[in-house]
Formats: structure tokens, sequence, C-alpha cells
């Protein structure tokens, strides 16, 4: 494990403030947001509102959330974090050794909706004290109240996410009724070492060699969709496509040709945008976990997450050759997963973005509502803070009426991202119009249905 400071050159060193207790580069991921967020603050795609509602048996008490939070905060260093990015050699994050998150308490829930609209645009300071968090309560009644939290994605992924919201409403739980909480394991790894991993990453010539021969001949993929002259704020569609009936087949195929369910999802994703391309070879994106592989990682809070062209070749003859072929490249990008996508960039000496389309996909885990009995946990905004109910899973025949739009920003032209019950896509409005997602929605469907 790296030691704290270890990371810090003597002459940064001597500049760090009192009251840290570690200091570390920022990965490239995190500098890329950061400098992405200052071109518009207000409509950050890297700014995570997510609100649920939580019917419970006793009425909300400020007290226990407040003290969990200061657990929470003792124990993950990431949300002790801010970031200096021009003050050092190198863009360096700064852990603190104390740190408050802010909570703010509503009487009534009328205004949930604006109050999330409002969130969104208020954007964090990352060069203050952290943390990169802060919570609201709207009380809706003695049994019944909004939570929400508000992230800076610079110090978080999903998988992260739902355990810190896990974790703070079962150690909230616990405070009200008067119980003592859950005990943690310690870990010896901390988000430092995967900032030397990533360091590490950074000065392995086999891990450059191979993303070099990734995007060498492969042209980014790249959609088809008509443009409009549209100049508004950026606005996105989404969709959903329910897969639930397919789960059990699609796990029967899975487990007769040896590999995981992630394989053949992405493997259909990939026939689908071979349909979209005439190229016979392309690359898209593939969002992979590069956390260390150490006993306690998965529960070490931070942004883990690193995006990554996926080669893909035209060639598989069969369902089971086009499967098992993107297993094994998935298998041999698995040890250079570390190397940032920035640096990808950098290979190929182009300004444009090297990926236009992401694939992710999240195994299901336990979810807040799980450990909060007996409350229940309602989901009450998508995660990215866009406002307005969720749209009904959609099949190929429904799939045009479940278009959804708002004007949450993202960073690609299409993401995709599956579980089991459920595929969705949420694509840039100047791309993919309703009627585009719907039709692509359908050919998921039909090629999972294959």
């Amino acid at each position: 494990p790296v030691v704290p400071f270890a990371l810090v050159g003597e002459a940064d060193r001597v500049l760090l403030p009192a009251g840290l207790t570690d200091a570390y580069p920022a990965t490239q991921a995190q500098v890329g947001m950061a400098v992405e967020i200052t071109k518009n603050e207000a409509a950050s795609p890297y700014h995570i509102v997510h609100t649920m509602r939580i019917d419970d048996e006793l009425p909300f008490d400020e007290a226990p959330l407040r003290a969990v939070l200061a657990e929470l905060v003792a124990r993950h260093e990431t949300l002790r974090t801010s970031f200096d990015l021009t003050g050092y050699s190198v863009p360096m994050q700064l852990v603190h050794a104390e740190a408050e998150v802010p909570v703010a308490v509503h009487h009534g829930a009328a205004d949930i909706e604006a109050y999330v609209a409002a969130e969104r645009k208020r954007p964090f300071d990352l060069t203050q004290p952290p943390p990169l968090l802060r919570v609201a309560v709207h009380q809706e009644d003695d049994r019944s109240w909004w939570l929400t939290l508000s992230v800076s994605h610079l110090i978080t992924g999903g998988w992260d996410l739902n355990l810190l919201l896990a974790d703070l409403l079962d150690g909230y739980h616990r405070r009200r009724r008067g119980e003592q909480p859950t005990p943690v394991e310690p870990v010896s790894v901390r988000y430092a070492d995967f900032v030397a991993a990533e360091l590490a990453a950074l000065d392995s010539s086999e891990d450059a060699d191979y993303w070099r021969q990734v995007v060498a001949g492969r042209p980014k993929l790249t959609l088809p969709g008509t443009r409009t002259n549209d100049t508004g704020p950026l606005r996105v569609h989404r969709t959903e496509i329910d897969i639930a009936d397919l789960d059990g087949p699609l796990r029967r195929l899975a487990s007769t040709l040896g590999v995981p369910v992630k394989a053949v999802l992405h493997a259909a994703h990939l026939k689908v945008m071979s349909q979209l391309t005439n190229e016979s070879t392309f690359h898209s994106g593939l969002v992979c976990d590069a956390r260390p592989e150490v006993r306690g990682a998965e529960r070490v809070h931070g942004m883990y997450i690193n995006i990554l062209p996926f080669g893909h070749d035209r060639t598989a003859r069969t369902w089971r050759e086009l499967i098992t072929t993107v297993f094994d490249r998935e298998v041999e990008l698995w040890p250079h997963r570390r190397y940032p996508l920035p640096a990808v960039r950098r290979l190929t000496g182009e300004d444009q973005h090297p990926i236009d389309v992401v694939f992710n996909y999240t195994e299901p885990r336990t979810n807040p509502s799980d450990v909060t009995a007996p409350a229940a946990v309602t989901p009450g905004r998508r995660a990215d803070g866009s406002a307005g109910d969720r749209p009904e899973p959609a099949t190929a025949a429904t799939a045009e009426a479940a278009v959804a739009a708002d004007g949450a920003a993202t960073e690609f032209a299409l993401s995709v991202g599956a579980s089991k019950s459920v595929i969705r896509l949420v694509a840039d409005a100047r791309v993919f119009g309703g009627g585009g997602l719907s039709r692509l929605a359908g050919m998921f469907r039909l090629v999972l249905e294959a």
C-alpha cells in the first residue's frame, strides 16, 4: 500500500497546507472532468443529484443522519478531498483531516422537483475545503421523507454512490432505532493505491503499445444520426428496453459458453452498433472498473471509472463466435485497463474525442431498499438529476412512446447502460431524435431475442 504523501515530490510537499492527512496527483479522468466543468458549471454532466423517497416507521430525525454522515466522511478519504489544478507541479488532490457535510432540512415536499432542478445548477467549488457532497431532506409527513444527495463525479462512480447510499440509510435507521452501527472491517487499500496504479500504467510502454494497436487502423465508431441545427441548450433523449423476460435465457447462454453475462450483452451491443456503420472494423467505448484487486477495495469510495476504446471486427459468423470473441478481447484488455483515456487520445495524435459511443454493464448488487427495512425506498429521480418520472421500460413495440427528453448534459453521442433487466439508452438529441432512438431500442430488443 502507498503510504501518505509518498506520491508527492519534495518541491510540492513544502507547498502543502496544514491540516492534511495525504495528498496525491489527480487522475487524468478527474482533471478532464474538472476542465469540462469550467466550461458550463450550471449544466455539468459530472454533477450528480440523486433523490429518493423514504417511507419510514418513525418520523425523520436529523441527529442520526448527521452522525452517520460524520462516520462516512471519517471512513472515506475521497469525501474529505479537494482539488488544486494549478498550484503544484501537477494537478493535485488534497485529503483533509476533517470535513462536515452540509445538511439542509426542509418541511414539506411540494417543491422537491424545483429543488432538484436548482441543485443541479449549483456547482461545487472544487478548490474549497470539502466535502464535494451535499445532503438535503424534505419532510413530507411523519412517515415519509425525501433524501437528496448532490455529489461531484470527481469523487464517485455508480457502484460507490450506491454503496454510500446503502451505508447512509442503513446507518441512519440503525441509529434511529437505537441500535449499534454495523461493524466495519478495516482495509489496507486506499484511493492513493489506485492513483499509483494509474501512474505506473502511464510509465508502461507495454500499456501504451497495447492501446496504440487497438486504435491503429480501427476508425472510431461514428453514428449516422442526423444532426439538427439546434443551437440551444444541450438536450438528451433517453429510453429503456425491458429485457427482464430474457434474463434467464441470456444467462443460460452465458453459462453454456463459459462467459459472464456482461460479455453476452456487450456482444449484442456491438452487433447493433455494427449495423449502424459500413466500417468492417471499428472501436467504441467500454466502461472499465480500474480499482485495485485487493480484498476490501470494493468498499473504498472513489472514482475508479475508466472508459477505453474497445476494438471490434465484423467477422463473426455465429452468435457463439461473436460472444466468445468479445469476451476474449475483454480478458485481453483487462491488464491494461488503468491506462487513462486522455493518454490514449494523445497516442492517436488527434484533437477529437476518441469515443462517441460507450457501453456500461452494471452487475446487480444490494440496493438501499434491501438494507433499510422496514423503510421503503422509492427512486424519485434519475441519478443524473433530471426532473420528471422515469419512462416506462421499452420493448420494440413500445419504445416510441417511452422516449423522454430533458436538459441533462451528456458527454457522448450515445451511452448504453445494461443490467440484468433493462438496457438504458441516453443520446445527444442532436444525433438521435426520439424516433431514431425508438428504432435503436427495437434493434437491441430483436438482437437479444435472436
